[in-house]
């Protein structure tokens, strides 16, 4: 009998104690004390880094001060579209390292990435471990990790659905800093190595029976 098997994951680094310094990512770009929204990824049209952008007018109507950062591989594509939203607020920094990304996630006061292509979405799980709160598209494989109002908020690819989750929690940090704990705490229990392991040696053990 056929079967399907959903193999899980876990943050690759966070859990493992290398968490990011805040203070040396804002050095780094000269952020200050300025709100940072963060997308983290590749700049393909499929993760909606345009979206952040589009919303960044909006975003700043209410929260002047705010940066939008952007990690990632910027391809021509990428960078035609950056063109188009030339502002000192925008700070695209391309390929960093893995500490460096580290980082960034400590720096920032959220992670904004909403992404219509994901298998299970790693990044989201690397922002709860360090406590930070998420704003992912709504889609389906995003509903069975992020539950809307309490880990995180689900938007459509929307710019103006966009700009209202990201001044909603710019707006209200203890909103922000809820949704991150609980984030932070859905990691520690359904998301922790040692029980990420033991469901895919389940696996294997139910694929390859013992002789």
């Amino acid at each position: 009998q056929d079967c399907v098997h959903v193999c899980p994951a876990a943050p690759m680094r966070a859990t493992s104690g290398l968490l990011g310094q805040s203070g040396r990512f804002r050095s780094q770009f000269d952020l200050g004390d300025s709100p940072v929204v963060l997308f983290l990824g590749r700049l393909v049209a499929s993760k909606g880094y345009q979206f952040l952008l589009e919303a960044s007018s909006q975003i700043w109507k209410h929260s002047p001060e705010a940066r939008i950062v952007l990690v990632g591989d910027i391809n021509a594509a990428a960078r035609a579209v950056l063109n188009q939203h030339q502002d000192s607020r925008i700070i695209a920094t391309g390929r960093l390292s893995d500490g460096e990304r580290d980082d960034a996630l400590a720096a920032c006061n959220m992670l904004c990435v909403p992404s219509d292509q994901e298998s299970l979405g790693v990044i989201y799980l690397e922002a709860w471990a360090q406590g930070k709160p998420v704003i992912a598209a709504d889609i389906d494989v995003l509903r069975t990790l992020i539950d809307h109002g309490e880990t995180g908020l689900l938007v459509q690819r929307d710019a103006a659905q966009i700009a209202t989750a990201v001044q909603t929690l710019l707006a209200s940090p203890e909103l922000a800093e809820r949704l991150g704990r609980n984030g932070q705490k859905c990691v520690e229990s359904q998301y922790n190595w040692p029980g990420t392991a033991e469901k895919i040696h389940n696996i294997y053990r139910h694929l390859v029976p013992a002789r």
